[in-house]
């Protein structure tokens, strides 16, 4: 018999989780023959929305969890509207105006004043599991039925911004917790030691083959027009506080600095755009860093770069870093603890300190050292990317 599946996801747009999902997505199409797929997207729409399996069926129920997820100015909060998640969005909007969110988090918050609003799922299913941290892991525990629910983290989870009591609490009712590396499944473990039995890792899914394609799609028009001897940099993710690219910018002011001909291209979108923007005049680096947006396609950007850099003060397991490795391209990273599970020292990359100074000098060593550079190449060319197996691995929970 075919396994049932529904997959919760808060949202579509251009984040590594996001992306990791589709690509997982697209592994299970040759499982059909033992999974049905059902997905719920709490945001309907967004950066890879469009790029959704024709397999998998998308539901759009109940309303009131995608009314959670938007302002009363968007139209898909009118689109899905409901009088109980207007409601809800009432009662959330004044809770918060006159009590705030307290001792939880963000995400915590939202869910907390929702969760009473919110209908449980009707139909029924094998196999429940939220793909991301917060609210669509907080649907798939308490609103959804199924024997089997497992909720995911992307993320080293002590660095999340979130009550770990609150957590606790829920995730008890997991079957499973998922994580992305080892050391995130040590830092849900460290948190909470009596649901270790609980918590599985399972890697993100990478397909080589296509990402090599697509990174032959097209010239950045960033690196169309640069000299032999221009230095190409890129960055993707999303311009938030956590990625750090106030950091990657500084560096490339040290880069300017010492008088190295280069341009950043940093790819993505996000709450800081306006902020690193200025920043970029203020340093008079409006030559040297670009910042493209979100691609639909970015491999081209990593494809035609010297070096991918990384500038954040934490991750999960980065699925950009991954994609660089594929590509072969030398790879320059912050000292992150997951950095570590990512890349080795002096060989698949060069590990720096949380400086721009230091982030700059490692991106002038491969920029100088000929040797070097075919050292870390060479090395990532003989590595094994294809992780397809990984799907097993949620075969072998479900039957357990």
């Amino acid at each position: 018999m075919k396994t049932r599946l529904l997959i919760i996801m808060e949202a579509l747009g251009s984040g590594g989780a996001e992306k990791s999902l589709i690509s997982l997505l697209q592994a299970f199409e040759a499982y059909r023959q033992q999974v049905d797929i059902d997905l719920l997207i709490f945001k309907p729409h967004g950066l890879y929305y469009d790029q959704i399996p024709s397999y998998c069926r998308v539901i759009d129920k109940p309303k009131e969890a995608i009314m959670m997820c938007h302002p009363l100015s968007s139209r898909y909060f009118w689109k899905y509207f409901t009088l109980r998640g207007l409601i809800a969005k009432i009662t959330h909007l004044l809770k918060k105006k006159l009590k705030g969110e307290g001792e939880l988090g963000p995400s915590q918050y939202v869910w907390h004043n929702w969760e009473p609003f919110i209908p449980c799922m009707k139909e029924e299913y094998d196999v429940v599991m939220g793909y991301f941290q917060g609210m669509a892991n907080y649907f798939a525990l308490t609103k959804c039925s199924a024997p089997k629910k497992y909720v995911y983290i992307h993320h080293e989870y002590q660095k999340l911004p979130v009550n770990f009591d609150y957590d606790h609490r829920i995730f008890s009712r997991a079957t499973g917790i998922l994580t992305v590396s080892e050391l995130c499944v040590d830092s849900v473990t460290d948190m909470f030691p009596d649901l270790k039995g609980k918590v599985h890792c399972v890697e993100n899914i990478s397909n080589p083959k296509l990402i090599e394609t697509l990174a032959r799609e097209y010239l950045p028009e960033q690196f169309g027009g640069c000299g032999e001897n221009t230095l190409k940099i890129v960055s993707i993710g999303r311009l938030c506080g956590v990625k750090r690219f106030d950091r990657a910018i500084e560096a490339a002011a040290v880069l300017k600095q010492k008088g190295v001909d280069f341009v950043w291209a940093i790819v993505g979108e996000g709450e800081q755009k306006d902020e690193l923007n200025k920043r970029i005049v203020s340093l008079g680096l409006e030559r040297q860093v670009f910042l493209c947006g979100v691609k639909p396609n970015p491999y081209p950007y990593i494809g035609n770069a010297d070096v991918f850099v990384q500038t954040s003060d934490n991750e999960g397991k980065s699925l950009v870093i991954d994609e660089a490795k594929i590509l072969h391209k030398p790879i320059v990273v912050t000292r992150y603890k997951t950095a570590y599970d990512a890349v080795e020292d002096e060989k698949t990359g060069i590990l720096c300190d949380f400086s721009a100074e230091s982030v700059a000098q490692s991106i002038l060593r491969i920029y100088g050292d000929e040797t070097l550079r075919k050292t870390l190449t060479g090395n990532l060319a003989a590595l094994s990317f294809d992780n397809k197996s990984e799907i097993e691995k949620y075969f072998r929970l479900w039957q357990a």
